[in-house]
């Protein structure tokens, strides 16, 4: 893991601002509206590789600061979002 960021504080307004982006695209949709919006669902993965990526950033002050979240995933959706973005699935179960 890279050294954590001396600019945690950065990170976090990256994780909250993609976050709140993700948000903004799909207020207006359903489920159904947002499979067949090819755009929100291109910028939504691309928020939450940046999201990923922030979180790689911050290291483990992500975890000193709010333990319960799943920052291991966090970090690890990132590498299924460049590496493995076939199998991204656009169905929940």
């Amino acid at each position: 893991m890279p050294l954590p960021t001396k600019r945690p504080l950065t990170r976090f307004r990256d994780i909250t601002e993609n976050g709140e982006a993700i948000l903004d695209y799909t207020r207006e949709l359903d489920f159904e509206g947002y499979l067949k919006n090819r755009l929100v669902r291109d910028a939504s993965e691309r928020c939450l590789a940046r999201i990923s990526e922030a979180a790689v950033k911050l290291g483990p002050v992500a975890e000193d600061l709010f333990p319960r979240y799943g920052w291991r995933d966090i970090r690890n959706f990132g590498n299924i979002l460049r590496h493995e973005y076939e199998g991204v699935l656009d169905d929940v179960t």
